[in-house]
């Protein structure tokens, strides 16, 4: 047997030392690295903006030019601060080329705080529609229209002859109903309208769809996350951030265009709830305005994709398709939400013999010109043939109660 306990083994040796990269060698791998990154990423860039307009071709609605030249699609920044209240309200004293506020927040010039003995003075509330989101200027705005229009009335109507027409533009853009009637009841009432016109329905609809509630403003979602103690996921919020700075790529828009998130995933709330809340709305408006002397004309605000309700222009039918494509289901809750909202102010203007209410979803029914600009918002022609139809309602409204015809459909849009 070897006897092995004086046996030597070999040392071992290390491996001798990498040498360290030179400077050239890393910039060379670290520009492969970005190369690798940013070519595959400039693919699915250029392939998603080519998808993206590829989309627009199809259903994105091109304003026609001589359209486009009448309304304002530039500067449509709305200064507001914050209310507690409210949420937010108008800034004051605004001196701007296209908007001028006064000092209640009002989109108009200075005014006294009463109106003169021989004034009728009409506060008209609503959202961005009321107030002119697209208006060149705030002549160019439905409450402006209105007030020429019962200017140029006033010697047909006994009741009118001789007296002058104040309608304060008091629009606050993305108000729903009970915004609009608590910004009257806090603020406004001390203007001492004789009527209140509100132009409510569409925000009131997209409120509910964008926080699966109704009868909240738009920013609620927000303000809940913030202020009512929900438990907060640092997973979900993380992934919100990731979401939003993903949405600036456009491989991320196409992937949504080509896989609109429908309706049924926001989770909104039945029609009737949303029409049990204009009505709440509106009847504390009532209550508020007739502790005050005043009255109340509710108008139910058109809207291009409701059914039935306009001869449409190629561009109009174009906005009705897109709106369904980015959002499937969307016109069909809208046009279930009006349904029962129309039910609702038809109960409420039974409850309340001084309230009248017009259903303006008709006031184009007659017109072969474009009218919208969106969805919602108005060019100046559509501006125009609403205030007739509002101008229409409220002279009738002035009538004795046993010769109205109410109920009835008028030419231009239901009156109630």
């Amino acid at each position: 047997m070897a006897e092995h306990s004086g046996s030597r083994f070999p040392p071992v040796r290390s491996p001798p030392p990498e040498a360290m990269p030179s400077r050239r060698e890393i910039a060379f791998r670290a520009a492969a690295v970005l190369l690798g990154v940013a070519l595959p990423l400039g693919i699915a860039e250029g392939t998603a903006a080519w998808l993206i307009h590829r989309d627009n071709r199809r259903y994105k609605a091109e304003l026609p030019e001589a359209v486009e030249a009448s309304v304002n699609f530039n500067d449509r920044h709305i200064p507001t601060r914050p209310d507690p209240y409210l949420s937010y309200r108008i800034q004051p004293d605004l001196a701007g080329e296209r908007v001028q506020t006064n000092e209640y927040g009002l989109r108009e010039g200075p005014i006294d705080r009463h109106p003169a003995p021989d004034t009728i003075r009409i506060l008209f509330l609503g959202a961005s529609v009321a107030w002119g989101y697209h208006s060149r200027s705030n002549a160019d705005t439905i409450p402006a229209y209105l007030e020429a229009e019962l200017t140029r009335r006033a010697d047909q109507v006994p009741a009118l002859r001789g007296k002058r027409f104040e309608v304060l533009n008091a629009g606050v853009p993305g108000y729903v109903s009970w915004q609009e009637a608590l910004s009257y009841a806090l603020y406004l009432r001390e203007l001492a309208p004789a009527w209140i016109i509100s132009l409510d329905g569409a925000n009131d609809v997209a409120a509910a769809i964008i926080n699966g509630q109704a009868g909240v403003p738009s920013t609620y979602r927000a303000s809940q996350r913030a202020y009512l103690a929900i438990e907060p996921n640092p997973l979900q919020a993380l992934g919100s951030w990731l979401l939003a700075h993903a949405r600036k790529l456009k491989t991320v828009k196409a992937f949504e265009r080509l896989h609109p998130k429908p309706l049924s995933a926001y989770g909104p709330p039945a029609p009737a709830e949303v029409a049990a809340q204009l009505r709440e709305a509106t009847a504390y408006l009532i209550h508020a305005a007739t502790r005050e002397d005043a009255r109340v004309l509710a108008v139910l605000q058109p809207m291009v994709i409701l059914p039935d309700t306009k001869p449409l222009t190629e561009f109009e039918q174009r906005i009705v398709v897109e709106q369904d494509h980015r959002m499937p289901g969307r016109n069909a809750y809208f046009a279930e939400s009006y349904a029962a909202m129309r039910g609702a102010l038809d109960a409420l203007a039974s409850e309340w013999s001084e309230f009248r209410w017009l259903d303006a979803t008709g006031a184009f029914s007659g017109m072969a010109e474009v009218a919208y600009t969106d969805d919602c918002h108005l060019t100046p022609d559509g501006q125009r043939r609403l205030a007739e139809s509002i101008a229409d309602s409220w002279i009738e409204a002035l009538q004795p109660r046993a010769q109205q015809s109410l109920g009835i459909a008028a030419p231009t849009a239901r009156r109630r």
